[in-house]
């Protein structure tokens, strides 16, 4: 028998892998694909030559984040660390949008609802991988019936 928990969170990873891969390569190349991006997050940017630097530079980081996903999407069990660091970034994540919030409001005009409901995706994606890591774990050392 298949072990659903596992396909589950493979379906899970690949998302996670998928979407920091495609970002990644959005924020590094195209200045047009940084606007886009931008919008998803709702916010209002001032394009500087500094701020497109530093996207260039955060969507290598995306970009090699969603290359080790891979490995955790293919094998989450073998590369669980790799899938636990994905769910602290989650995590890590959802705390900066509510410890920071008046600095990002301030800074990008992001609107709280946009706030509120990033912080739950994430959330829900950290504890997902989580709680399916830990369900994959005990259907692959369970006795079959």
């Amino acid at each position: 028998m298949k072990n659903g928990p596992l396909r589950a969170l493979q379906a899970v990873l690949w998302f996670v892998c998928a979407s920091h891969l495609a970002h990644g390569v959005a924020l590094m190349f195209s200045q047009t694909l940084q606007k886009q991006v931008a919008l998803l997050y709702a916010g209002q940017v001032d394009w500087t030559p500094q701020f497109i630097y530093i996207l260039r530079a955060l969507g290598a980081f995306m970009f090699a984040l969603g290359v080790m996903g891979i490995g955790a999407a293919l094998d989450p069990l073998r590369y669980r660390l790799v899938v636990y660091g994905f769910a602290v970034l989650l995590l890590i994540r959802v705390l900066q949008r509510i410890i920071l919030q008046g600095d990002i409001r301030a800074a990008f005009a992001v609107p709280p609802t946009h706030l509120i409901a990033g912080a739950g995706f994430f959330l829900a994606f950290g504890i997902a991988l989580v709680v399916l890591m830990e369900f994959a774990r005990r259907s692959s050392v369970a006795p079959e019936s």
